[in-house]
């Protein structure tokens, strides 16, 4: 029933989404006080009110090394995936699932589960892939005509939408360029404090793929067939 009902638009408009533009990154936000797994901010359906309040009590000189571990107060990279995932799941592949691991390992651990697969390889991303290397890991939107990969994160500042340079080298990419424009769009307040849409080149050469089978995640919007900003279109629209 789940799989028939829901699927990869679901994933972006119900959930990943929904932490994007208010929420800041935290050193192990989304970990146990244990550091070895998911923690209570990793399995909760919805966002914490929390995250958002202490975005707003924020500004633009941000650092997150003064709230390393500030529990209850935003998400890590792979916390913020590991909360997609859960809430994507809605804890139905197990009473505490438990999505959350070291980036390196996230990828793998979901191709374990029997979600997908996880490559090495790196080219022909599409939306949905979950890209891993040894210290991040994040959702791809789509990739650009110019090669650049526009994707979402949870990276110093927070969770938010970024843009890597076109495979030419180039950084005012098409990617980058959409990430700004959506961020002042639809996330003002984040975009007044953190403005700063784009990663560097080793987003788009040091990292692995997960890649879903169709059969967990349809792709039920037909994203594979449209282009990075139709996408956005249709997964940051209201109602």
């Amino acid at each position: 029933d789940l799989v028939r009902s829901r699927g990869l638009g679901d994933v972006y408009k119900r959930q990943a989404m929904e932490p994007v533009g208010s929420t800041m990154y935290i050193w192990g936000g989304g970990w146990n006080s244990e550091d070895n797994g998911a923690g209570e901010d990793a399995k909760i359906i919805g966002v914490n009110p929390n995250w958002k309040k202490f975005f707003i009590s924020q500004d633009s000189d941000y650092d997150y090394k003064e709230h390393r571990y500030e529990h209850g107060n935003g998400l890590d990279c792979s916390g913020y995936v590991g909360w997609v995932m859960y809430n994507f799941f809605e804890d139905k592949n197990g009473a505490g699932s438990d999505y959350v691991t070291n980036a390196k390992n996230q990828g793998k651990l979901f191709a374990e589960m029997g979600l997908g697969k996880h490559s090495k390889e790196f080219s022909g991303v599409r939306p949905g892939d979950i890209m891993t290397s040894n210290d991040h890991v994040y959702i791809v939107i789509g990739e650009c005509t110019d090669g650049s990969i526009l994707f979402v994160h949870s990276s110093p500042p927070g969770v938010q939408i970024c843009g890597t340079p076109a495979k030419s080298g180039l950084y005012c990419s098409c990617a980058v360029e959409l990430a700004k424009k959506y961020t002042q769009k639809c996330f003002p307040k984040w975009y007044k404090k953190f403005s700063n849409c784009r990663r560097g080149m080793s987003y788009l050469t040091d990292f692995s793929r997960f890649r879903w089978y169709p059969e967990i995640m349809p792709d039920t919007d037909e994203l594979y067939l449209k282009t990075p900003g139709e996408i956005l279109e249709i997964i940051l629209r209201k109602g």
